[in-house]
């Protein structure tokens, strides 16, 4: 494939949201991706415009699908998902078939099977590697909403129940629930800290492994490599 660095800014912005570099691992469960629409098309080329068929294909050249359009806050955006994602993608980044095609991944992946112990060109490996820490860091991403739920209902409980301190047919069931809400607050927070800190011993390192093989494929693909049969 020719080495063609001449992708235009909408393209490369828009590759950005798909990209590994894009993800701190606190994204939300879910495994797509919301973009939008006209932060995109303010980059784009008068030549070049970036229409949804230009989403689409600039999609499909690194492995990802438009799923739907949706309108949130009168924006649009579109909702892309990574082909072969587990249920929660925190990893992103191309099809990882494309990534085992890539022959500079290839030979970086052959490095981190050495030092790691991980072979991110195992298919099978691979995938139970990223759907495992994709459901700890749901479960965390869960616990942090739980948390501010809980906290939330705890501190409307409690004042309405100071409220009506001189009340106590009111203000004791108010408390009540006060106090079940601060409850439910501390051990969903313990419960997260776990999850946290399970994430971080069990599955920290190989997502990084994989992330690491699956940026130098990105860079290759940013550099105008592509398999036969995709196009830039």
């Amino acid at each position: 494939m020719s080495d063609d660095r001449s992708l235009d800014r909408a393209t490369t912005r828009f590759l950005h949201y798909l990209s590994t570099q894009n993800g701190d691992w606190k994204q939300s469960a879910s495994r797509d991706v919301n973009i939008d629409v006209r932060s995109i098309r303010m980059s784009e080329s008068p030549h070049v415009p970036f229409d949804d068929e230009r989403a689409r294909q600039v999609a499909d050249s690194w492995g990802f699908e438009i799923v739907d359009k949706v309108k949130i806050s009168s924006r649009y955006y579109w909702k892309v998902r990574r082909t072969d994602a587990p249920s929660v993608d925190i990893i992103g980044g191309p099809r990882r078939d494309l990534v085992r095609a890539n022959p500079k991944a290839r030979e970086e992946a052959k490095q981190v099977l050495q030092e790691t112990g991980v072979d991110v060109l195992d298919p099978a490996e691979c995938y139970r590697i990223e759907e495992e820490a994709s459901k700890q860091q749901a479960s965390a991403v869960t616990g942090a909403w739980n948390v501010s739920c809980l906290g939330a209902l705890a501190m409307v409980f409690g004042g309405f129940g100071a409220m009506f301190f001189t009340t106590f047919p009111v203000s004791i069931p108010l408390l009540v629930l006060a106090v079940v809400s601060l409850v439910g607050m501390i051990r969903s927070n313990a419960s997260r800290a776990r999850n946290k800190g399970k994430f971080k011993e069990k599955h920290l390192s190989n997502a990084e492994a994989i992330r690491r093989v699956v940026h130098v494929a990105e860079e290759d693909l940013l550099a105008g490599w592509r398999p036969s049969g995709l196009s830039n």
